[in-house]
């Protein structure tokens, strides 16, 4: 009898186990459970050789019962569960909360300057206001501002923004006295952008990478990028390094000029191109005074 509880022991099977009719293909699983499961029972066994040996069945049944029990325990013991917090629907009015009502995609926007479409959740507005935007009998830089303005006006508060112009060097518009950072679409900051562009005059030099690098940094989803394409132009090389660091944000390009589109590939065709964006030729000339909206050749 001892022989035998010793080679069980060691995970062997004694001559009366149940193991013994185990069939092959199920043998080491059932053997590891069970000689895990009856371990300790054979320890004890040892010093008391008199305890009868265990059957499989049995012991599954005295196991199953035991874990019934407790988990029933710990279901008695847990605290009765909340109910879902309740979901605002769009229709809920969030203007008490200072909110405007997001749309259903979760706050992206889209809006358009000079008929090309930008959807996202942060925008950035970059424009030359070198010299050559206001020259005499040239309103390209009145129409800007007045295209720009009513492009905002179809962001929710809940989107972001930012407007760069640019010569030689940029100039952001910062409402919080903080330079470099995107300002959210409200009625106030969006006032103050009317106020920011009053200031603005046509002077100087054209730098265009500088702008467009300041833009990048700022990470939005769209930028809009104006100039009227004057010298330096944008080389092949500097179009590559642009794209490589605007990794994905979508550029739209409109090119403003005093009549007809000119011949030839304009580098703000490829700056769009390379940058999932659309491109536009605006003649100023076609655009009557005080209006928005003028026609566009692509």
């Amino acid at each position: 009898m001892r022989e035998r509880v010793r080679s069980t022991e060691y995970g062997v099977p004694s001559a009366d186990c149940p193991l013994r009719h185990t069939r092959a293909s199920q043998c080491v699983s059932v053997r590891t459970l069970y000689c895990v499961l009856c371990t300790p029972y054979f320890v004890l066994r040892a010093f008391c050789p008199s305890l009868p040996t265990p059957r499989l069945p049995s012991l599954l049944l005295v196991i199953f019962l035991f874990a019934l029990g407790a988990g029933i325990a710990v279901e008695a013991d847990e605290p009765a569960k909340k109910p879902a917090a309740e979901k605002l629907s769009p229709g809920d009015d969030l203007s008490g909360l200072g909110f405007s009502l997001a749309p259903s995609e979760g706050g992206k926007a889209r809006t358009s300057l000079f008929g090309l479409v930008g959807e996202g959740y942060k925008f950035v507005y970059v424009f030359d206001r070198s010299g050559s935007m206001g020259g005499e009998g040239r309103e390209s830089l009145r129409l800007v501002k007045a295209e720009l303005i009513e492009s905002l006006k179809r962001l929710g508060t809940v989107n972001q923004f930012q407007i760069i112009s640019y010569n030689e060097r940029p100039t952001i518009f910062h409402p919080t006295g903080t330079p470099g950072r995107l300002a959210f679409a409200t009625d106030e900051n969006k006032q103050r952008v009317a106020r920011f562009l009053d200031s603005i005059t046509s002077e100087g030099g054209t730098d265009h990478e500088e702008a467009l690098r300041l833009a990048i940094r700022l990470q939005p989803d769209v930028i809009f990028f104006l100039t009227d394409g004057d010298d330096p132009k944008l080389t092949p090389g500097q179009l590559q390094k642009i794209s490589r660091l605007a990794g994905g944000i979508v550029i739209n390009a409109i090119e403003i000029g005093p009549g007809p589109k000119p011949a030839g590939t304009s580098f703000l065709a490829q700056l769009a191109r390379q940058n999932g964006g659309g491109y536009a030729y605006i003649d100023v000339s076609k655009y009557p005074s005080g209006a928005v909206g003028p026609k566009t050749s692509r």
